[in-house]
């Protein structure tokens, strides 16, 4: 049995080719572990990377006001892939931040 929340749960159309009637239900299921290297992460515009190198926190890049980064990616990598919503993704997440709030 996978342990974790359900967060989201579909019900479908009915399946035409059956001789019985049935419908699909999708539950999405969401866990929370502890990353290790080699773990794949991607974000809600299709980004992805793997997981090379996990630091101490005290060797973690600080942002101005002492707050540890939470991930580090190269920047080349949103022109190259015209993929803009991941700066919007990451400037969202920034601005809610003091709020305690997440994006």
């Amino acid at each position: 049995m996978l342990e974790g929340s359900s967060h989201r749960c579909e019900i479908g159309p009915e399946n035409r080719g059956s001789s019985y009637n049935s419908k699909t239900i999708r539950v999405y299921i969401s866990q929370k572990r502890e990353i290790k290297i080699d773990d794949k992460v991607i974000g809600r515009h299709g980004n992805k990377g793997i997981i090379s190198k996990i630091l101490p926190r005290q060797d973690m890049p600080y942002l101005q006001y002492g707050r540890p980064v939470d991930m580090v990616f190269n920047s080349l990598g949103v022109p190259s892939r015209m993929n803009v919503g991941q700066l919007y993704e990451c400037s969202l997440g920034l601005a809610w931040s003091p709020l305690d709030r997440h994006y």
